[in-house]
């Protein structure tokens, strides 16, 4: 996928240059339409269709976003960047507190500032305790917190101990972290005395944040509270790693607000703080049958949507590309498939694997219906006299009295599932598959399809020649 890595990279930062800026969505219709013109121009020249191939299955193929919704990402993407600033930035006081501004009090320019700044909600910004940070570590770090990434022999036989002979004060938090139907799922669990107390389950966009979630609702729950000895959370060697980073990520409003959360039980009550990647030997993670009786609970939890403010620019971009999409009938639309993610569908997939330009823009015709066939030239270009007979109908025939063969028309259909020339070669790679709409829904079957038009070179990759004209020679005299 080269040609779209090009594309993301070089000519969409190009055409969105100072979307901060410049866009509003206010009044600007006809600019988005001719930067959709540009984009359009763009995907026909990359995936080698004709100019009369339809925009959209493109954008569904390729997995390149319509403009309009690439802008949306880019305005979510900003207004993110505002609520994590801090207050006294100059960027929310431009408009309500600086004395150069050119604008006077009764004008309100629709500036992207302003219509950002009118729904931003509740700030992100999280300013940093210099107190807990160590000067050698950009880690987050605190006395009292202990971080075994990797724990001795002797450590782990101290905490087996420990778990068997637990003091009434003693808590334990444990992060469970399940996939359901493609949705992340994270279940704590807090136990006092090897009881249960309470457990809640949260879903995020992905793995970390769904973990990042569960850790601070479960130090934020009341039964958390008012501990005596010690508290052990069970995390992943990565999430422990993200806890503790303190440079600024994508779930840093989380991570923040937990560091705030440790800082205060270590500076009230909780004499020590337990911070331990998991392991499978350890005890005191969920068993089985615990964990299957959360099931129920666990796929009520993953069929909810996600929050919009817990997605990603991007995340939330393709969820709404997601809810606009309605599928197809339409011949064009055969290999197009519902847009949950930047992946392409399996076909387009395969073209990419071959590493052949002719391979990858045939599939593309052939997805959209736009090829070099019959079909295209009678519907767009009925004047050209472009030749519609398939070449199978000038094979001599075996013997002066074996019957004439039926002239076809040079259609997808026929050449690829029916065609005499290649009955050899489709026995062995396409079998007993005749339809495209069905190669088209498996990489494996596509890359047999793309095998077969290279082998036989088979006549819809380009267009046909003319026949020859027949030469009537002149009755001797």
């Amino acid at each position: 996928m080269n040609w779209r890595k090009v594309y993301n990279a070089i000519v969409i930062p190009t055409l969105t240059y100072g979307v901060p800026v410049w866009y509003t969505g206010w009044r600007q219709k006809g600019l988005v339409n001719r930067m959709q013109v540009a984009q359009n121009e763009g995907l026909r020249k990359m995936t080698g269709v004709f100019h009369t191939t339809p925009i959209e299955p493109l954008h569904n193929l390729t997995r390149v976003p319509p403009i309009s919704y690439v802008l949306d990402k880019l305005t979510h993407s900003y207004s993110l960047h505002l609520a994590g600033l801090p207050p006294q930035c100059k960027t929310h006081t431009v408009l309500t507190e600086d004395q150069c501004r050119y604008w006077p009090t009764y004008v309100r320019p629709p500036t992207h500032l302003t219509h950002i700044s009118q729904a931003l909600g509740p700030p992100t910004y999280r300013p940093t305790d210099p107190d807990l940070c160590t000067a050698s570590s950009p880690s987050w770090a605190h006395p009292r917190l202990h971080y075994l990434p990797k724990p001795p022999p002797h450590i782990i036989a101290r905490y087996k101990e420990s778990w068997e002979h637990q003091e009434v004060s003693d808590t334990h938090i444990t992060i469970t972290h399940t996939i359901l139907h493609g949705q992340h799922v994270a279940t704590y669990r807090i136990i006092r005395n090897k009881n249960r107390i309470t457990y809640r389950i949260h879903k995020g966009a992905d793995r970390t944040q769904a973990i990042c979630l569960a850790v601070k609702h479960a130090l934020s729950h009341p039964q958390s509270m008012h501990l005596t000895y010690y508290m052990i959370l069970w995390l992943p060697t990565q999430i422990c790693d993200t806890l503790l980073t303190l440079s600024p990520h994508r779930h840093s409003p989380i991570t923040r607000d937990i560091h705030a959360l440790i800082s205060d039980y270590l500076q009230t009550e909780v004499h020590t703080f337990h911070l331990r990647s998991t392991a499978p030997t350890w005890p005191g993670k969920p068993s089985k049958d615990e964990l299957r009786s959360l099931d129920p609970e666990l796929e009520a939890v993953a069929s909810l949507p996600i929050h919009h403010s817990l997605l990603t620019p991007n995340q939330a971009m393709w969820q709404k590309i997601h809810q606009d999409y309605r599928p197809n009938p339409h011949p064009a639309y055969i290999a197009c498939t519902p847009p949950l993610n930047p992946i392409p569908p399996p076909a387009i997939r395969a073209a990419a694997a071959s590493r052949n330009h002719l391979a990858s823009a045939t599939i593309f015709r052939w997805a959209t219906g736009h090829s070099f066939s019959a079909a295209y030239s009678l519907h767009f270009r009925p004047g050209a006299d472009d030749t519609i007979i398939c070449p199978c109908a000038d094979i001599p025939r075996p013997n002066p009295t074996h019957p004439r063969r039926t002239h076809y028309q040079h259609t997808k259909e026929h050449v690829l599932f029916r065609c005499v020339q290649y009955t050899h070669q489709r026995h062995l790679l396409l079998g007993n598959n005749s339809s495209l709409h069905v190669i088209f829904r498996s990489k494996d079957l596509t890359e047999n399809l793309i095998h077969f038009a290279l082998v036989t070179n088979v006549s819809l990759l380009h267009p046909l020649r003319p026949p020859h004209p027949r030469v009537l020679w002149p009755d001797p005299p």
